[in-house]
């Protein structure tokens, strides 16, 4: 019921091309050591999150159903083609690279052969998706990227620690089901990067520098 509340209240979404990421940019970013690093971030065009997060507007460049099997690969070696020489690359999808109903893991393959020669590589996910199945296809993916010389790096939108305005965010996780995502990574070589919102709704701003 609070799926349909917020779905009601958007509006039309963008027109995209599942050939072509929406979003490509160029930027350099402090990396673990504190040096800055030429990242790619590219915002890859893919199918809308299951996730329906009250504070999201994502969503607008999402499309209906899953790109075919090969686009997202396509789109990470046109999108790097016409970026200069980069370190690091971020790809985001809207939602989570290790949903088999967004990116299709027969893809992975011919993603890793789309990054040769990047040394590190940013995707985001759901801890929903750091479990069981997903899990394993997470880690085949930085053992596919390890023997091709890139680590992986996995970033995780917790927005807030407030266990209330967290659950009425409608993202579908816990505290709990955070703190477990974040030890399989760690535990299993990978780094792991937060996403935290300043102030989310339902945060009063006199608590929200506290909270963050």
């Amino acid at each position: 019921m609070r799926d349909a509340w917020i779905r009601t209240r958007r509006g039309a979404k963008a027109v995209l091309d599942a050939s072509t990421a929406y979003g490509v940019a160029w930027e350099e970013e402090a990396d673990a050591r504190g040096a800055l690093t030429p990242t790619g971030v590219l915002l890859l065009t893919n199918r809308e999150c299951p996730f329906t997060c009250v504070m999201c507007d994502l969503w607008v460049n999402t499309l209906d159903e899953r790109v075919p099997a090969g686009a997202v690969p396509g789109q990470i070696r046109q999108a790097l083609a016409g970026l200069p020489r980069v370190r690091q690359v971020k790809l985001y999808n809207a939602g989570s690279f290790f949903d088999p109903g967004a990116i299709p893991p027969s893809d992975d393959p011919a993603i890793v052969e789309a990054l040769a020669g990047i040394a590190h590589v940013i995707v985001e996910s759901h801890p929903a998706f750091l479990a069981g199945v997903h899990g394993e296809r997470c880690l085949r993916l930085r053992d596919a990227l390890a023997r091709a010389g890139a680590t992986l790096e996995v970033a995780v939108g917790l927005e807030t620690a407030h266990p209330d305005v967290l659950a009425r965010l409608n993202k579908r996780m816990t505290l709990e089901s955070f703190d477990e995502a974040a030890a399989f990574l760690t535990g299993n070589g990978m780094a792991l990067r937060v996403f935290v919102l300043l102030q989310p709704p339902f945060l009063a701003a006199a608590e929200s520098l506290t909270w963050a």
